[in-house]
């Protein structure tokens, strides 16, 4: 099998062409932008632009440049989108389909037997291949206009928050919708996903449930203790009502008395100063560059994510891997062994939230789910997540679901 790759973005940091490059079986990445000194060349500091941080990680070791191929202009027209911020539906929706069309252009020119797309981008590159007969696969990353209705009534019922939404034009699904009619398959990473997609009219059996994967740690860290400090509770992400922000916020309120600390890190699209934080939050908003990420894990015993739309949520299985229970809802990828690796809480329910912390705090508790939760990453590794992937690429098959 010869995929040729393409997506906007460092979509989960090129885990997919990474995955295929290692068997041998990445065609050619195209990408919008992609940095060709790879770690050689690295900057740091407060001062560094949103910008040179986004753009200084966008490579993945272990893919030869000589494999990707990347348009400036789309790359200048994604600058463009992410300073607009919330209020690029539009632009998004243009550079999308430029993108599609740049893409497009490669079929021709590299050889290859298949495709593998992310959706929203890649409506010409797919009406290309199957004139040619190639399989084409197409990932479907979020819930589509489903995610989006479910911002819009959060950003009603928190206005104090002032999250804008980005508001997506109808072309921009009529062009995903014909994206699913014109893929092979349809590759979701969580049940959650698929539900949506069949509520949109998507036929069972071309939709594949495959989980997100996690490159095994050479050293497992020790499982967590309560140390003579507070439970320490982590929010590591984008500060959006969508992940659940306000119910994170309530939840460390009614847990105002209780030996709890919580930390929220990350970019936010919503007005931080219009927020009254409880005593017990320390907030830290902004962009973190990779090279932080463990030592934000480090300080941390437990990982909440409320999330009321993910189509998998990559982010619990890298708080596992540093040895963090979750505490998770059932909207996004089935990661959580509940009571076991951590605790799977009903959406908007702060109250729930703060029951599963209490239960961490009992004698022993905490160390055993850190330990089981370290062990329950190892079962996303790449080894055995990836030809389950493979496998969606492969029609005829009864099914191809894994979702853990």
């Amino acid at each position: 099998m010869n995929v040729l790759c393409t997506q906007l973005g460092a979509r989960r940091n090129y885990q997919i062409p990474w995955q295929l490059h290692q068997t041998q079986q990445l065609s050619m990445l195209v990408t919008d932008f992609w940095n060709p000194l790879g770690g050689t060349v690295k900057f740091s500091g407060a001062w560094m632009p949103g910008v040179v941080k986004r753009a200084q990680s966008r490579f993945r070791e272990g893919i030869p440049s000589r494999k990707v191929r990347i348009s400036p202009k789309i790359a200048f027209e994604m600058i463009h989108y992410q300073k607009l911020g919330a209020s690029g539906g539009e632009s998004f929706a243009q550079l999308s389909a430029n993108f599609a069309r740049f893409t497009a252009k490669w079929v021709d020119r590299v050889e290859h037997d298949s495709m593998f797309a992310f959706c929203g981008a890649a409506l010409e590159g797919l009406e290309r291949e199957k004139r040619l007969g190639h399989t084409t696969v197409l990932d479907q990353y979020d819930t589509g206009p489903e995610l989006e209705k479910t911002i819009e009534n959060e950003a009603l019922r928190f206005k104090k928050l002032n999250q804008q939404v980005s508001k997506l034009p109808a072309s921009y699904y009529d062009r995903m919708r014909e994206e699913w009619r014109l893929a092979d398959r349809i590759h979701v990473n969580s049940s959650w996903t698929r539900e949506s997609l069949l509520r949109s009219g998507i036929q069972f059996d071309k939709i594949a449930i495959v989980p997100l994967s996690y490159s095994k740690r050479l050293h497992k860290p020790e499982p967590r203790r309560h140390g003579g400090h507070n439970l320490r509770v982590l929010w590591f992400g984008r500060f959006c009502l969508g992940k659940g922000l306000a119910y994170a916020i309530e939840a460390a309120r009614l847990a105002c008395r209780l030996p709890i600390d919580f930390t929220f890190v990350g970019a936010s699209l919503v007005d931080l100063n219009a927020v009254d934080w409880p005593g017990n939050c320390k907030v830290h908003p902004g962009l973190v560059h990779r090279e932080e990420v463990d030592s934000i894990y480090a300080r941390s015993d437990v990982f909440l994510f409320p999330t009321l739309s993910d189509n998998f949520g990559g982010v619990q299985l890298e708080a596992m891997a540093n040895g963090l229970p979750v505490i998770a809802t059932p909207c996004c990828g089935a990661v959580v062994e509940h009571g076991k690796s951590g605790f799977i809480v009903p959406p908007r329910d702060p109250q729930a939230i703060v029951e599963a912390l209490e239960a961490l705090l009992e004698p022993g508790r905490l160390e055993s789910m850190s330990a089981a939760a370290c062990a329950r990453v190892d079962e996303f590794s790449t080894e055995n997540i990836f030809p389950h992937f493979m496998r969606v690429f492969r029609m005829g098959l009864e099914s191809t679901d894994i979702d853990m």
